[in-house]
């Protein structure tokens, strides 16, 4: 995992890219991290929430998720715990199809990126 961490660093991280929002440079500057370690980390994590947070129609975490299989999701909690397991993984492959490419060795499809401020 350290290598990674590195190689990412050393090919997405760069001090001139202080003025551009959304950069790993400039996000190190705002929170004040300088452990690339923890500071990646937190990053990739906070990439991952939002990520679902947009698949679920969240604006923020005390929203309620749009969840087609669940007609109440509010009682989630009170599903048995298998068939919460099963949702949790069908949300998760829903999070990594529609933010993840694996196509390999294909041009990249036209981007439909959107920049979206959340309040979490």
């Amino acid at each position: 995992m350290q290598c990674f961490i590195q190689v990412i660093w050393k090919y997405y991280y760069s001090i001139f890219s202080g003025a551009n929002h959304g950069t790993l440079y400039q996000l190190r500057n705002l929170i004040g991290r300088s452990k690339y370690d923890d500071f990646f980390k937190l990053i990739v994590k906070c990439h991952i929430l939002v990520a679902a947070l947009l698949h679920l129609n969240m604006k923020s975490l005390s929203d309620v998720p749009d969840i087609d299989s669940v007609s109440n999701p509010e009682n989630l909690w009170m599903i048995q715990a298998d068939e919460r397991k099963t949702i949790l993984q069908e949300i998760c492959e829903g999070v990594v199809n529609k933010f993840a490419s694996f196509d390999f060795n294909q041009s990249p499809a036209p981007s439909q990126d959107e920049v979206s401020y959340l309040s979490c």
